[in-house]
Parts: C-alpha cells; sequence; structure tokens
C-alpha cells in the first residue's frame, strides 16, 4: 500500500525557488517532484547513518 501524501507548504528565498526550477527543467522532472526526491534522499542518507527512524 502507498504511503499517503500530505500537503505540507514552506517559505523558501526566492533565489533559491529558482534555482530549484533550473535543476528540475534540466532534469526533466517538476519541482514538486525534485522536492520529494531531495527529501527522500536526505531521510535515506541519515537513516543510514543513524538507523532507521520509526
Amino acid at each position: 500500500m502507498k504511503d499517503r501524501q500530505i500537503n505540507f507548504g514552506f517559505r523558501i528565498p526566492e533565489d533559491q525557488l529558482k534555482k530549484l526550477k533550473y535543476i528540475a527543467k534540466y532534469d526533466c522532472r517538476s519541482t514538486g517532484s525534485l522536492i520529494r526526491m531531495l527529501i527522500y534522499s536526505c531521510v535515506k542518507k541519515f537513516e543510514k547513518e543513524h538507523g532507521e527512524i520509526s
């Protein structure tokens, strides 16, 4: 079963958002999917170093 997705808004400096949009376009993905991938990578790295988060 797939995890339920929840909307989550946050503030980001405009220049950083422009850079994220550029990277997303370069990778042929949406900005939202890029952010999800970055969060996923961050969590996986943390869990590898510190153990699984329950």
